[in-house]
């Protein structure tokens, strides 16, 4: 069957029976939980996944549609992927974590009023995890030829966008299908600046 873990994670003191504004908060993901939940099921059942069609939807629409197709699409362990519930920034919303594991997150939702937002997922160059800070962890792979980068980046989120502190990464050769790390690196202002390996 489709592993749903329906866990509500509570931040702070509110570790008990969630209140009713939990609930309605919980039902604002239920379109959400229902496309990945009918993903899932074709995905453990052998099908080939069809990308959505997001004709009329809004952007915010789309982009988690698209994203809820992503994640499920991309996981080769389709029986390890569960979803939770946590107000990961303890503001009182509930966020919505696609995740498999371990702790791996394939996408991070959070709520404007009623309206779900998505605040970011993985994809083929994007891995997501979860950090025992409460925070984010981003690996951006970019993979040329000869060369190639992989950058970490720690986020939290903040109300309905995510909040990135620290961003750092290597370069590496490929050569002869080895890698051998070339340089370290800080992305500040959009641009990467080199650093030493301590700094790392």
């Amino acid at each position: 069957g489709v592993l749903l873990c329906a866990v509500a994670l509570l931040a702070g003191t509110s570790c008990g029976t969630p209140d009713l504004s939990y609930e309605k908060q919980k039902a604002a993901y239920d379109g959400i939980i229902a496309e990945y939940t009918a993903l899932l099921t074709a995905k453990q059942n052998g099908e080939t996944l069809t990308p959505p069609d997001t004709t009329g939807m809004s952007e915010g629409e789309a982009a988690i549609s698209e994203a809820v197709y992503t994640a499920v699409n991309i996981t080769n362990f389709p029986e390890d992927m569960a979803y939770t519930y946590w107000d990961m920034d303890g503001n009182g919303t509930l966020e919505l974590l696609l995740m498999t594991s371990p702790p791996i997150l394939k996408a991070v939702f959070t709520l404007d009023g009623e309206t779900p937002v998505l605040l970011g997922h993985a994809d083929e160059n994007v891995t997501w995890y979860y950090g025992t800070k409460g925070e984010l962890i981003r690996i951006h792979k970019a993979l040329g030829e000869e060369q190639g980068n992989n950058t970490l980046t720690y986020a939290r989120v903040a109300g309905t966008a995510l909040t990135e502190d620290t961003s750092f990464g290597v370069t590496y050769e490929i050569k002869d299908g080895k890698r051998t790390i070339i340089g370290y690196y800080e992305m500040a202002d959009g641009e990467k600046q080199t650093i030493d390996k301590e700094r790392y």
